[in-house]
């Protein structure tokens, strides 16, 4: 969305658009396939490429000129929302053909992107992170990216409104007060996947919120939908209307893209059916305005004089129905929606939209951005560029993921011993192996499986995986910690090495030493991989007799085809870097394919070594209510197989925690206090964890004078003391993860816990010991508040309490105080 004055389309404003319609004649019926694939991806290369050696690295395309070229966004501008699609571009394009100039690229965009990751200004967030670092972060698993993903996250869910329940979409347009606008549906998978993958649970609750809020409230119910919703404070709806679409009553089609592909990616993150009959909803009322051409005219209710087609509209359109065609049902359906994708392809990879052989940087022309506002009309947008090359790479079914992760299970051998030729080989028998996950190692301390080390240090150790593949392998690539020399077999073909110049027997060491958990990484050849179960085997030398140390971990991407005959299942969530709390119903999601009737759920507490069953067999609908067990662990995985053949089976991507959370209530009003009336000045250190309180006096609250109702009767000096402090010690076994204090007061109070300030009242004239409070506290006032939970720590913990007085004549004084903590273990 476009931070821009609201207008309507008035003619004066648009003389461009007078000179006549532009709309395109549909053309001559056809058939999108590979050929017509490979020929996008070909001139993507080269409109990328053109870009990517005249746009300054702190730049991003946006939209094209008259004379092709772009105009750019810079990596400051905060309320922008293209800059991901750039980087996310090329992403895809290292995807699609293993490139590394292509990451390279990417990476470079993507970094420069990262300042953003604190920004709240914006809903965008997920446009600018979801293509350019979550990409980034699916093809190298590299968790530089994951850690900005999971800051920008948090960044976004600071705009959720509890009241409304949706995200603020902005706040540069005055004319609104809580906005919702059906870009956000979009936004939302950056709160779905960071919530997965080691943020907080509360961030897909605030997504669902929100996609359920636009269901009721934004999507009209014919399944066309409005572009704005504005709420007051109360979150009572005060208008809605459009912003760049014709008007208040049409059907802006961007905007109906927007939703149909954000419905369709909350039905992937959480199998909720509402979210499928949403995307089914808004697409089909997409699909009856349609002309036979597939690419809508902007606004599907705009006069005639006033219409262009938007490619960027069918480019998204297109992507989500390759979607969600695998997730409905009826064969209908699923034909309907791929039929409608492979048309809208069709006509985006012809000559009337393809600018191959043009002088436009753009791959698509004629998208419209803001016909309202005359801005970008007609024109190539990288949003468009970007969702075509999604939609090419969806048809291609290219599935890129982790095959083996770091952190994961293996079986190893650190006796020592020779284990003969044929260790590496796929049917080599492995059973009386010990196993353990990685890091595995010794001498370094940050090993999660210490191996053994031998009097002499063993010249070599042995690691053995099997990984399961649902199709052909297009493109491969290792990354491995070592430490020293390290080679790697796939099925017993040998396709990397490092520090192995003395050869792989087992009794020679390694050739160099390495540094301290060196990373090796490198291409694999597709070749070397079969369809089905792969064995990974991994030798790791040392440096010699004497050496220390050893580490090892691995980490395996592929890119496939599936093979739709193949049965399998893919395990979606929990996948790793989860915190799920112990009694809660956390639904375990799984995708699967081919005839798998039923399926068979489990759960590991010790990554992967020992599995509990959760369910023997539980209809396949792709989501199992699972109430989490009171077990406390940061090694947890769950496995899904089939309940026929059990090793078509797939496991979380890396270990989740699960945690007893725990609300107690340590400090109540009756509680008992060190305390200090004397009207002296304690010292500065008074509120510290250490200081020395044990000449203090001890009484129950309430701790007071002059109301008569005090368990405890404090001295009042001549002139009336200006403060009295309170301390108290309290032992904690476990993370606080929310603290609720409510403290009775009279008048002034300041609440410290371990010497930071948490709370206070009436203290403006500041908290030294001479100066009296602020303001008078009606007698035995009660505040209430919710304060930091980082404040406290598992152990000790000392809270130290000031009330002031409000004058030297102030007949009373009154304390008590309740904490009430929520502790996570």
């Amino acid at each position: 969305m476009n931070p821009v004055a609201p207008q309507r389309l008035a003619l004066a404003l648009l003389p461009a658009l007078l000179a006549g319609p532009q709309v395109l004649a549909d053309p001559a019926p056809s058939v999108f396939d590979s050929v017509d694939a490979d020929r996008v991806l070909s001139v993507a290369r080269q409109q990328l490429e053109r870009t990517a050696s005249v746009m300054p690295a702190t730049q991003y395309p946006k939209a094209t000129r008259p004379d092709g070229t772009w105009t750019m966004v810079p990596n400051t501008n905060l309320t922008g929302w293209t800059q991901g699609f750039f980087p996310g571009s090329m992403w895809m394009l290292h995807q699609a053909g293993g490139e590394a100039i292509w990451r390279t690229r990417a990476d470079q965009w993507t970094r420069n992107l990262e300042l953003q990751k604190t920004n709240t200004q914006t809903h965008d967030l997920g446009f600018k992170f979801m293509p350019s670092f979550g990409m980034a972060y699916q093809l190298t698993g590299d968790p530089y990216y994951r850690s900005v993903v999971l800051t920008a996250a948090r960044s976004l869910a600071t705009r959720f409104n509890t009241t409304v329940g949706i995200i603020d979409c902005c706040d540069w347009n005055s004319n609104w007060d809580v906005p919702l606008v059906v870009d956000t549906m979009m936004n939302l998978e950056l709160l779905f996947w960071a919530s997965r993958n080691g943020g907080e649970a509360a961030w897909s609750t605030m997504a669902l919120s929100h996609a359920l809020k636009t269901l009721t409230d934004l999507v009209r119910p014919d399944g066309s939908t409005f572009h704005v919703v504005d709420y007051d404070a109360a979150g009572r709806i005060r208008s809605r209307g459009t912003f760049q679409g014709y008007s208040d009553s049409s059907t802006w089609a961007r905007g109906q893209a927007w939703a149909i592909y954000g419905y369709t990616m909350a039905y992937r993150y959480t199998r909720d059916a509402r979210m499928l009959q949403a995307a089914q909803k808004v697409t089909d009322y997409y699909l009856s305005r349609l002309p036979a051409d597939g690419i809508p005219l902007w606004d599907f209710d705009a006069p005639a004089s006033l219409q262009r087609k938007d490619s960027s509209a069918a480019a998204i359109v297109a992507s989500a129905l390759l979607e969600l065609s695998e997730f409905v049902t009826l064969p209908a359906d699923k034909a309907r929606y791929r039929n409608a994708a492979l048309t809208m392809l069709d006509t985006l990879s012809s000559s009337a939209y393809l600018t191959a052989g043009t002088p436009t940087y753009a791959i698509l022309n004629h998208g419209v951005g803001n016909l309202p506002a005359n801005q970008e009309v007609d024109v190539g947008l990288i949003y468009g560029d970007y969702y075509l090359l999604e939609a090419v790479l969806r048809y291609k079914g290219l599935v890129t993921s982790r095959a083996i992760s770091m952190g994961a299970t293996w079986r190893y051998d650190d006796r020592g011993v020779d284990p003969g030729s044929q260790w590496m080989m796929p049917a080599y028998d492995d059973s009386a192996w010990r196993a353990g996950p990685a890091q595995l190692g010794y001498g370094d301390g940050d090993e999660a499986t210490r191996l053994t080390r031998t009097a002499t240090s063993q010249p070599s150790i042995y690691f053995r995986r099997h990984v399961t593949l649902t199709g052909p392998v297009t493109q491969a690539a290792l990354r491995v910690l070592h430490d020293d020399g390290v080679a790697v077999w796939v099925n017993g073909t040998r396709v990397f090495g490092k520090y192995v110049g003395n050869g792989t027997t087992h009794g020679v060491y390694a050739s160099t030493t390495s540094q301290d958990n060196e990373l090796g990484s490198g291409p694999v050849s597709p070749g070397v991989f079969r369809e089905g179960d792969n064995v990974i085997a991994v030798m790791i030398k040392q440096a010699g007799p004497s050496s220390s140390d050893v580490s090892f971990d691995f980490e395996l991407t592929t890119t496939t085809v599936p093979s739709p005959s193949v049965p399998r299942v893919t395990l979606l969530s929990p996948n790793g870097g989860e915190s799920l709390r112990a009694g809660s119903v956390q639904p375990i999601v799984w995708n699967s394919s081919g005839p798998v009737s039923s399926v068979r759920l489990e759960l590991s507490t010790d990554n992967g070594t020992t599995w509990q069953t959760l369910t023997g067999s539980t209809p396949n609908t792709g989501q199992y209510a699972w109430t989490v067990p009171a077990v406390s662990t940061r090694q947890a995985r769950l496995r899904v197989s089939d309940a026929v053949n059990p090793s078509i089976s797939d496991v979380s991507d890396a270990v989740f925690s699960i945690f007893i959370e725990t609300v107690s209530t340590p400090i109540v009003f009756g509680s008992s206090w060190r305390y200090d009336d004397r009207s002296v000045d304690p010292g500065a250190q008074w509120r510290a964890r250490d200081f020395d309180d044990s000449s203090w006096r001890t009484g129950p609250g309430q701790l007071g004078y002059g109301d008569g109702d005090e368990a405890t009767v404090l001295r009042r000096t001549s002139p009336a003391q200006p403060s009295v402090y309170f301390r108290k010690k309290i032992s904690l076994s476990g993370a606080v993860t929310r603290a609720e204090l409510r403290v009775l007061h009279d008048d002034g109070v300041a609440v410290w816990v371990n010497g930071t300030l948490v709370f206070s009242r009436y203290v403006g004239n500041g908290t030294s010991h001479g100066v009296y409070a602020s303001s008078s506290a009606a007698d035995n006032t009660v505040s209430s508040a919710v304060i930091p939970s980082t404040a406290f720590v598992s152990g000790e913990n000392t809270i130290a309490v000031m009330v002031k007085q409000s004058s030297p004549t102030s007949s009373d004084i009154s304390f008590a105080l309740s904490l009430t903590l929520t502790t996570r273990r």
